[in-house]
This record gives structure tokens, sequence and C-alpha cells, in this order.
């Protein structure tokens, strides 16, 4: 994943590497790498994904270890894992793509989790997976992209079974 912030600043994530910020102004790179036992580091070091949420946050999806939410302002992180004994948790820790909506609801793309969408009242998620019964669902639990067209619809591209649209 790469990003660039307001002040031009690119963020790259690597596949075992962590996150880097690279500041064009001084032309040198910042390192965030995971640290056993550390809440205030990124949750992984394989990052796949970066976002920008509209309270200036950056989400950090990764493969394996979940998302870690970077509140720049205040410099510290927040970790979302998939925990199998609570249904409302992140469905996944393979997380691919991440993606805010105009009404500001964040959207998280996991593979092999399905769609979740993030609930910042309850800090939970709403799970939205494949299932055989339901022909009008979304029709792969492996969400590559994630995109908002004009009209709100939400285009779901998957891993395998092509593209969904996805009306709230």
């Amino acid at each position: 994943g790469i990003y660039e912030d307001a002040g031009k600043n690119l963020w790259i994530g690597t596949d075992g590497g962590g996150l880097n910020m690279f500041d064009r102004k001084s032309g040198r790179f910042v390192h965030y790498n995971h640290e056993a036992n550390n809440n205030n580091s990124i949750c992984g070091d394989n990052v796949l994904s970066i976002s920008k949420d509209s309270k200036g946050n950056l989400w950090i999806g990764t493969w394996g270890e979940g998302i870690t939410v970077f509140n720049r302002k205040k410099n510290t992180f927040k970790h979302f894992k998939n925990d199998p004994l609570k249904s409302s948790s992140l469905s996944s820790n393979n997380v691919w793509t991440i993606f805010e909506d105009r009404e500001k609801n964040i959207w998280i793309g996991t593979y092999g989790g399905g769609l979740n969408l993030y609930n910042p009242k309850s800090d939970d998620f709403t799970r939205f997976r494949h299932d055989e019964k339901n022909p009008g669902g979304i029709s792969n639990d492996q969400i590559i992209t994630i995109f908002e067209d004009s009209k709100d619809f939400l285009w779901i591209g998957t891993d395998g079974s092509g593209l969904d649209q996805f009306d709230r």
C-alpha cells in the first residue's frame, strides 16, 4: 500500500519491513515497525493497505495481524484483531483494503473474512460474509478492493468471483 498525505509525504507499506514514511522535504524516511509487547507500535510488519479517515487517522491493514489506526496528532496506535470468541470483532487479520465512504463509514475488505463495517460508537464491526444460501449476498470472502460510485453503491472487487454491487 502507498498513500500520499496532505503534506506530500509518502506512506509506504512493505512486506516484512513495516510502514515507512518518506518526508519529501527532508528526503528522509521514518520507519514504523511492530515491537513485541508495545501497544504503541503498528500491529504487524506486513503492510498491505493504508488509508486516511476524515479525522486524519491512518488506517493500516496488515497480513496476519489485523489493523492499526495511527492517530498522527497524538502519536498513538490502536489495534483491531480477529477474536474467534467475539462475532463483532474484525472477521480476519488479513486486511487487504480499507475505504471510507461519503458518510464516513469505514469499510474493511479482508482476504478470507469478507467485508467488515466499523462502528466507531461501539468500537466493533458488522460482518458481511459469503453465504451459499443467499444469492443476493456477497459472492466471495476474499475482498481485494472497494469503491463508492456517484449513486452511493459500493463496488466490491473479489478474488475469484468478480465484482459485487452493494446497495446499502
